[in-house]
């Protein structure tokens, strides 16, 4: 029994010594395990840290797709304007040529038609020569020029009659226009006298505008004189009623077929 007893003795120490040793073993396992769960968390971090970063990468290229695509659809329309801009441009230019055209054939048509008056005129004077004188001005009217460049200029930060005034008397039509589609500021300056800057407003305003247009077509009329002989000739204008009256009635009797019914003679 005593024997037995150191047996089993000896097995629960060798038992006991083993359980140590496993025990032993497990911690030593569990710190392991412990060391690469801490190692594993450090590289899920850094992983996430990067997946993260790589995500707002995303993001940014996103929007810079995004914005790309808008570019990309934006240079489309424009493209499409350019060609509709060079199209409209060149539609224009044809315009423009015949516009050019027509107002060449106009002016011929304008000095055919002075001609025709200054015929009549010079026949009337040879008629009723010596006491009385007729005359025809070509382009002379600019009454319709001026109405049109002070109502182009208002709004134009300036005073408009007198630099309508100034405009009408120096510059015909087609001269006002060509230098104001130039920009010529310096030389609108100086035919017309005005300061550079105000030259400079009087171009900006009228510059591409439908007024313009339309100031470049205004038709100058032909301008008659009729002069009476009184010591000298003296226009018509600047004469008394009667002295008026004994100017034109020859006119009227000489080129009528029909009565002529004046009343009051006496005034």
């Amino acid at each position: 029994m005593a024997r037995l007893k150191d047996h089993a003795l000896a097995a629960q120490q060798a038992v006991e010594d083993a359980l140590i040793s496993v025990a032993g073993r497990c911690d030593a396992a569990r710190d392991r395990v412990e060391n690469e769960q801490r190692a594993l968390t450090k590289l899920h971090r850094a992983q996430d840290d990067d997946y993260r970063a790589l995500l707002e990468r995303s993001n940014e290229h996103a929007g810079v797709t995004a914005e790309r695509e808008r570019l990309q659809k934006r240079l489309v329309e424009l493209a499409d304007a350019r060609k509709a801009l060079t199209s409209r441009q060149q539609e224009r230019a044809v315009c423009a040529e015949k516009r050019r055209a027509l107002f060449n054939e106009l002016s011929l048509l304008r000095d055919e038609r002075y001609a025709l008056r200054k015929k009549v005129a010079d026949d009337l004077t040879a008629k009723l020569s010596p006491n009385v004188r007729v005359d025809i001005a070509q382009s002379q009217d600019r009454s319709r020029y001026r109405e049109l460049l002070g109502e182009a200029l208002k709004g134009a930060s300036m005073k408009a009659g007198p630099v309508a005034d100034r405009l009408c008397a120096a510059l015909a039509p087609d001269e006002l226009y060509a230098l104001v589609q130039t920009c010529d500021d310096a030389r609108l300056a100086e035919r017309v006298g005005l300061d550079e800057e105000r030259a400079k407003k009087v171009t900006a305003h009228l510059r591409n505008t439908e007024a313009m247009y339309a100031i470049e077509g205004v038709a100058l009329e032909d301008e008659p004189c009729v002069e009476l002989r009184d010591g000298d000739f003296k226009r018509a204008d600047t004469l008394s009623p009667g002295q008026r009256c004994t100017a034109i009635l020859p006119i009227l009797l000489l080129e009528s077929d029909r009565p002529l019914i004046i009343d009051q003679p006496e005034d």
